[in-house]
């Protein structure tokens, strides 16, 4: 059952396939046993949480902060998983509720000051090579234009 919870945790909101038919593999198999047939639901639900548009990372700021709020979760959640049975498909299945902080969304949506939707064009992409003249360098650049919203990658 950790195994099952730990492939929910991995593929936390990238619907990835390949960890998808190995849960419906495990949940066919399965059907006759509640408790593991619960952690592999579980498991999909962590897999396909929020069609794709959210990620899990305990990172900030393009990767350089650590967010203590959001490791502490994870590390809350790992924890409990020790005793998966007792603790999670037992009475305290909110302890699902501690990976909140750790939620990052991948979309970008702008609005105005009545939070209607504005469409902005957004440049995505970064700065691919240097070329030029000695003492006039260019910037070759791998930017695409946008419209909001956008998800992000």
């Amino acid at each position: 059952m950790n195994a099952i919870m730990a492939l929910g945790l991995v593929g936390f909101g990238t619907n990835n396939s390949r960890i998808a038919s190995i849960l419906r593999s495990l949940a066919e198999y399965y059907a006759r046993e509640t408790k593991i047939l619960h952690s592999v639901r579980l498991a999909q639900g962590l897999l396909h949480s929020g069609k794709g548009l959210v990620s899990i990372s305990p990172l900030n700021s393009h990767k350089l902060i650590t967010n203590i709020a959001a490791l502490s979760g994870i590390i809350t959640l790992l924890f409990s998983c020790l005793n998966i049975e007792d603790s999670i498909l037992g009475e305290q299945s909110y302890f699902l509720y501690y990976l909140t902080p750790s939620i990052k969304p991948r979309w970008l949506v702008t609005v105005d000051e009545e939070c209607n939707p504005v469409k902005l064009s957004m440049k995505i992409g970064n700065e691919v090579d240097t070329v030029g003249i000695y003492g006039n360098p260019k910037s070759v650049t791998g930017f695409q234009i946008y419209e909001t919203p956008l998800i992000l990658g």
